[in-house]
């Protein structure tokens, strides 16, 4: 193989490499932020849960005050 086509070879591979890399990084990536999505969803489910039990405590705390 001549010194020109090893040289070809090899920019041909260093640059397979970093578009492999960039991708797994992107995908990495991808995948984080589908997690912290889905972590913020989940907690924002449970905050609101929260919420609505609470109100709905006090809502019948209240009513047995009331009647009292």
């Amino acid at each position: 193989m001549s010194i020109s086509k090893q040289i070809e070879y090899r920019v041909c591979l260093q640059t397979q490499n970093i578009v492999n890399r960039q991708t797994a990084n992107n995908v990495r990536d991808s995948i984080a932020e589908r997690v912290r999505l889905k972590v913020l969803a989940n907690l924002t489910e449970t905050v609101s849960n929260n919420i609505w039990s609470s109100i709905g405590l006090n809502v019948k705390l209240n009513a047995r005050r009331n009647r009292v």
